[in-house]
């Protein structure tokens, strides 16, 4: 189950008040103790960050019809005449997509935003998220108002905007407001936990945790940024093929070097796998009168002609002349066609145990190249 770290900032953007784990459902797990918070956070998904909505400001303005993401650079223009503060020293972030021609715009003074990054680190996380505590609120037909257990004042408006202040600052701009009692430490953690219900994030542009490298290139032609993308995507996957290739090659050879030295365990040292492989089949062939590549060729045959059926090891006793064949079979009735097939074939074979390993059955049987190949 998908877990989040949450941690609640205070307005100086230096003061942890709560920190704790949160289900992917909203629902608050556990409190985390600050100093565990580093080592603790390997454990999240993601890690958001709740502020004291008291740092920031949000409006609900008429915006362009543009795109979310040119709407995001042109926002310091459209503020100018809202924004109390410089729009130098102010990041603005657009919140969802605009509707009917308005838009859901939070800020925060950049000092803040980087102390807030500042103090996380220090503490060992970076965080994927930062918003306000109002945005944590419902936006109904009429405003939404909680009062936090240090006695701050919520408040959501209809029109999605919102604020958080001391108690006569909250009523005197909302002259109707009426307060409710203040949440226990329980409740307001479960109101902490609603940070998963919102996409609220004033961590955009600059300060996205992804920062997008284009950002950093000069603008080249649409047709050359495609043609870049194309090539870095053809080179990175003619790589990963490759080195996947040769990985697979080193566990063939290694697996097959293995083979070689169980089927002939008087060979101590393999210089090259192929020709020693080579030289052991002729030395078989010439000792055996060329019994061994005519009982194979049978073998082999048979082995063919059985559906699903595969040589999964070999073993070679020269003082008896004798190979032993480990075969896989996917079910005891492909085994018994194969003994079936060997027995009509004529070819004089010894079966040994037979043991299924998780879904394949392996049976071992055995060549005696003095034999032949009639029984």
């Amino acid at each position: 189950m998908s877990k989040y770290l949450l941690l609640e900032i205070g307005a100086s953007a230096r003061e942890l008040k709560r920190t704790g784990f949160v289900s992917e459902a909203g629902v608050w797990l556990a409190d985390v103790p600050v100093g565990d918070v580093a080592e603790r956070a390997v454990e999240a998904d993601k890690t958001i960050v709740v502020c004291e909505g008291a740092a920031f400001s949000s409006w609900v303005v008429d915006v362009p019809v543009l795109g979310a993401a040119k709407l995001q650079k042109i926002l310091p223009n459209l503020m100018a005449d809202l924004c109390a503060t410089p729009i130098m020293d102010t990041h603005f972030s657009l919140i969802g997509q605009p509707e009917s021609g308005k838009a859901f715009i939070i800020a925060a003074a950049r000092s803040f935003l980087d102390n807030v990054l500042e103090f996380t680190n220090s503490i060992g996380v970076s965080p994927d998220r930062v918003l306000p505590d109002y945005c944590l609120l419902p936006v109904q037909a009429e405003h939404a108002v909680a009062v936090t257990p240090e006695g701050n004042v919520v408040v959501r408006m209809a029109d999605g905007s919102g604020f958080c202040g001391e108690p006569d600052l909250a009523v005197l701009m909302v002259p109707d407001l009426i307060l409710p009692a203040a949440l226990t430490e329980q409740v307001w953690k479960t109101f902490l936990a609603k940070a998963l219900e919102t996409e609220a994030n004033i961590l955009t542009g600059p300060y996205a945790k992804h920062t997008n490298v284009f950002a950093f290139i000069p603008l080249f032609k649409r047709s050359a940024i495609l043609a870049m993308i194309c090539f870095f995507t053809w080179a990175a996957g003619t790589f990963y093929m490759a080195q996947s290739y040769n990985d697979k090659a080193e566990v063939l050879y290694e697996a097959a070097e293995e083979k070689f030295k169980k089927a002939f365990p008087d060979v101590k040292r393999i210089v090259n796998l192929e020709a020693q492989m080579r030289s052991k089949i002729k030395d078989a062939e010439e000792k055996q009168g060329g019994q061994f590549l005519s009982v194979s060729s049978a073998f082999f045959k048979v082995l063919s002609g059985v559906e699903g059926a595969s040589l999964d090891g070999v073993r070679y006793d020269q003082s008896r002349t004798e190979y032993t064949l480990t075969l896989a079979f996917s079910s005891f009735a492909e085994a018994d066609t194969f003994r079936q097939k060997m027995n009509a074939s004529g070819i004089a074979f010894s079966e040994g145990s037979s043991r299924q390993e998780g879904p394949v059955i392996l049976t071992d049987i055995s060549l005696n190249l003095n034999a032949g190949a009639s029984r």
